[in-house]
């Protein structure tokens, strides 16, 4: 028994299924299959929405979340890879720095620094 979502409603079925999922297997079609619809109607939602095509947002989601991993969590790059979704610790890092413009190890470096700043500031005591 199919329930048509109106466009509002399946959008925050789609953000949120994608948010929970991120460290999965995420494609086109896994998610065409679990909200059935095509994919003509996927791409024009998430363009229109997101502004961008599908797999790109599912990229940038996992590249946000690596970097909350690495800032946050004290994680490796690999790790903080690994549990972003990205198989390839290769074809991340080259994304990474596309995105946020420095390498991951960089970006865990700096943020390492940030931390032991804000901790040393006068109004952290």
């Amino acid at each position: 028994n199919l329930i048509q979502m109106d466009s509002s409603n399946l959008l925050y079925h789609l953000t949120n299924y994608i948010d929970h999922n991120l460290k999965s297997t995420l494609t086109a079609e896994k998610l065409c299959e679990v909200f059935h619809i095509s994919r003509t109607h996927l791409y024009e939602l998430s363009n229109q929405y997101f502004g961008m095509g599908i797999a790109k947002y599912i990229r940038k989601k996992r590249l946000k979340l690596a970097a909350k991993y690495l800032s946050e969590q004290h994680s490796t790059v690999s790790e903080a890879a690994g549990c972003a979704g990205f198989e390839d610790y290769n074809y991340f890092s080259k994304m990474f720095k596309q995105e946020f413009g420095c390498t991951p190890r960089q970006y865990r470096l700096y943020a390492d620094i940030e931390k032991g700043a804000r901790q040393h500031s006068p109004r952290s005591n």
